[in-house]
C-alpha cells in the first residue's frame, strides 16, 4: 500500500511516500527486497522548468535491505540496473550509459535513516545469516554517469564501522560494477557478529584501512588490533591485544584473496604473513609464515 502527499512549496515541491517496497527477484524468492517506512522527496520546480528533473533531497526512514548471495555466487542485486536488453532494438546510449534522449536526473542528497541491512549468504559450506541496524548513510551529486560521495555509519553489537569516500559511475555490466575509494573505521566491532555465528576467530576489532576498488580489484591497506582474540571456542581469549598492519587485493568475481604483507604483533612476539586464499577453492590457498620470538 503506498500513501501519496504533496506539499508544494515556493521554490521546490515536496512529496511525501509512505510504505513502499521493491519486490524482490523471483529467482531468490518471494518477498521485498527493501521496504521504506516513509520517504521523502523534494524537487526543484527551477531545475524542472529548465528540463532537467532535479532531487535536492531524498530521504528514506527506516529503509529495510536483505541482500542474498546465491549457491552459485550471484547476487540479488546484480539485477536491480535492470536496463533495455541489448541488440538492435535497443536505445542508444550516451556518455556515462544514459539513453540518449532521456531527460536527466539528479539527486543532490539521498539520505538513510535508521535503517536495517540483512545479509544471506548461500554460497559457503553452510548458509550464513547476519542482521545489521541502526544502519544510517547519506550520498550527494547522484546523477548518471558521474561519481557521488557517500558516507555509512552501522551498529555491529556494541561496536561502530563508518566508511566515507567516493564511489561510481555505476556500470550496469555482468556483473554490476561500482569503483570506489573509501576510507573505513572500526571501534570495538564484535567480530563474532561481523563474520557471523559460524566464525570460530571472536573478539573486539578496531582500526581503519583504505579501499581502493576500480570495479575489479580491492586493493586494501590499513591496520588494526583485536582486543580478547580467541581463535577457538574451547580457548581463551588472549590477554594482550594483538596488532596487525597489512596489505592485500582482493578479486570479488573471483573471491580470490591475496596477501601482500601481513605483520602481525603480539607482545614481543612477531609474524609475517603472505599468501593467496580463494573462498571457493581452499585447496589452492598458499600459505606464507615468517616467526620471530613466536612460539608456533
Amino acid at each position: 500500500h503506498r500513501d501519496l502527499h504533496s506539499f508544494p512549496t515556493r521554490r521546490s515541491s515536496d512529496l511525501i511516500v509512505g510504505k513502499m517496497g521493491i519486490s524482490e527477484d523471483p529467482a531468490f524468492g518471494k518477498g521485498d527486497f527493501a521496504t521504506v517506512e516513509r520517504l521523502r522527496i523534494d524537487i526543484s520546480l527551477v531545475a524542472l522548468a529548465n528540463g532537467r528533473v532535479e532531487i535536492t533531497n531524498l530521504e528514506a526512514d527506516k529503509p529495510w535491505v536483505k541482500i542474498i548471495k546465491s549457491a552459485t555466487g550471484a547476487w540479488n542485486v546484480d539485477t536491480l540496473g535492470g536496463g533495455p536488453p541489448a541488440g538492435a532494438n535497443a536505445p542508444a546510449k550516451g556518455a556515462g550509459g544514459a539513453v540518449a534522449g532521456a531527460q536527466a536526473l539528479e539527486v543532490t542528497k539521498l539520505r538513510l535513516l535508521n535503517g536495517t541491512l540483512l545479509l544471506d549468504d548461500l554460497s559457503g559450506p553452510k548458509p550464513s545469516h547476519q542482521e545489521f541496524d541502526q544502519v544510517n548513510s547519506s550520498m550527494e551529486h547522484l546523477a548518471s554517469g558521474k561519481p557521488f560521495d557517500f558516507l555509512l555509519a552501522l551498529k555491529v553489537g556494541d561496536g561502530i564501522i563508518e566508511t566515507s569516500g567516493t564511489a561510481g559511475p555505476f556500470s550496469n555490466t555482468t556483473p554490476p560494477s561500482l569503483p570506489m575509494q573509501g576510507h573505513v573505521k572500526l571501534d570495538n566491532v564484535d567480530m563474532l557478529k561481523l563474520a557471523g555465528p559460524e566464525a570460530v576467530t571472536r573478539g573486539l576489532l578496531s582500526g581503519t584501512f583504505e579501499i581502493d576498488y576500480n570495479g575489479q580489484i580491492a586493493k586494501v591497506e590499513g591496520n588494526a588490533t583485536v582486543q580478547r582474540l580467541q581463535t577457538s571456542p574451547k580457548g581463551k581469549p588472549a590477554a594482550v591485544p594483538v596488532n596487525a598492519k597489512f596489505q592485500a587485493e582482493y578479486m570479488p568475481l573471483t573471491e580470490n584473496l591475496s596477501v601482500r604483507s601481513l605483520t602481525v604483533n603480539v607482545g614481543q612476539a612477531a609474524a609475517s604473513i603472505s599468501g593467496v586464499m580463494n573462498r571457493r577453492l581452499p585447496q589452492s590457498d598458499r600459505i606464507n609464515v615468517r616467526a620471530d620470538g613466536a612460539a608456533l
